[in-house]
């Protein structure tokens, strides 16, 4: 098998990156995170072969009110808008790893 990032035939790894699980080599790994690392419920779509974390918005509601920060405060801490945060708690927002990885040093969780 091949690396479906840089195509080097090396011992590949499952790793979610982008919303879907690709097989990437130890150069590419650092771009997602692997499958076995994922703590959340993953279900998959078989019409776009896509991959959603479920119930993610939830835990991040959970950290934010248990440290006692409005959704002002963390949004204007992870740069982003007031209702885009609502959205990612509520899950009908997507998270690209690198806010996924802010929100995890922001709040002192792991989501992945």
């Amino acid at each position: 098998m091949r690396c479906d990032m840089c195509s080097r035939d090396l011992k590949l790894k499952e790793i979610f990156v982008d919303n879907n699980i690709k097989n990437l080599c130890q150069n590419c790994i650092d771009y997602g995170l692997e499958v076995k690392e994922i703590s959340h419920e993953v279900k998959k779509e078989t019409d776009k072969d896509t991959f959603i974390i479920e119930n993610i918005g939830y835990e991040i509601m959970k950290k934010r009110n248990q440290l006692g920060l409005k959704q002002e405060e963390l949004a204007m801490k992870l740069g982003i808008k007031v209702n885009s945060l609502a959205k990612i708690e509520s899950n009908k927002l997507e998270l690209d790893f690198y806010l996924l990885k802010k929100i995890e040093k922001i709040l002192g969780i792991r989501l992945r």
